[in-house]
């Protein structure tokens, strides 16, 4: 909410975006290191932010998604894929780096190498998304997960009503499949079933809307 207010109230200027994505990026260094005495004193008004660390990653997908217009509009899209590779060096090299400072990389934590390093990852992906689908118009290669933008948020809430299901089941699976290479596999399986299970409750006009 907090993002969507920043973009609309800013008319989508690209500048407001950025400043907006660094800002909570400081917030979530801040948040673990402590060293921005200037932010401290604003946490306590910006409670709707937590650590900084969604937002950081909604801001930097917003930034890129009007970057990607404006460069679009314009034929500038040699520009787009130099900004996003740029952008992405410099997010991944300063995840490692304050990984050191910051508690490593740690979701559970929302730490901030894990916000810079998982946000780089994000801008090869998309960048290779937007060349397949834009540029090589291979869009019928992602009709499998289509599901999962059509019906955005009855993807999202669908693995929290099986969670229970399951736990309820008692149903268990081998050790291999908790970590390492077998977690992998699991967690690629795990969600294409859930894209299949959204794309199945869409035929029979079942969806989550806003």
């Amino acid at each position: 909410m907090l993002c969507a207010l920043i973009y609309y109230y800013s008319d989508g200027h690209l500048w407001v975006q950025l400043a907006a994505w660094m800002f909570f990026i400081f917030f979530n260094l801040d948040v673990h290191f402590g060293f921005l005495d200037f932010i401290d004193k604003l946490q306590g008004y910006i409670w709707i932010a937590g650590n900084g660390a969604m937002q950081s990653f909604t801001m930097a997908g917003v930034f890129i998604s009007v970057l990607y217009m404006r460069l679009k509009a314009n034929n500038e899209m040699k520009m787009l894929w130099v900004a996003m590779i740029l952008i992405a060096i410099i997010l991944f090299n300063l995840g490692f780096i304050v990984r050191y400072f910051s508690g490593g990389i740690s979701k559970e934590r929302d730490t901030p190498s894990w916000v810079l390093i998982c946000t780089g990852i994000s801008l090869v992906v998309y960048a290779f998304f937007i060349f397949l689908v834009d540029v090589k118009n291979k869009y019928n290669w992602f009709k499998v997960i289509e599901p999962a933008g059509t019906n955005t948020f009855t993807c999202y809430i669908v693995p929290f009503l099986f969670y229970p299901i399951y736990e309820m089941s008692r149903i268990g699976y081998p050790e291999y499949l908790s970590q390492g290479t077998g977690g992998l596999i699991k967690c690629i399986v795990f969600a294409f079933v859930m894209v299949w299970l959204t794309g199945l409750l869409d035929k029979i006009n079942i969806r989550i809307k806003i």
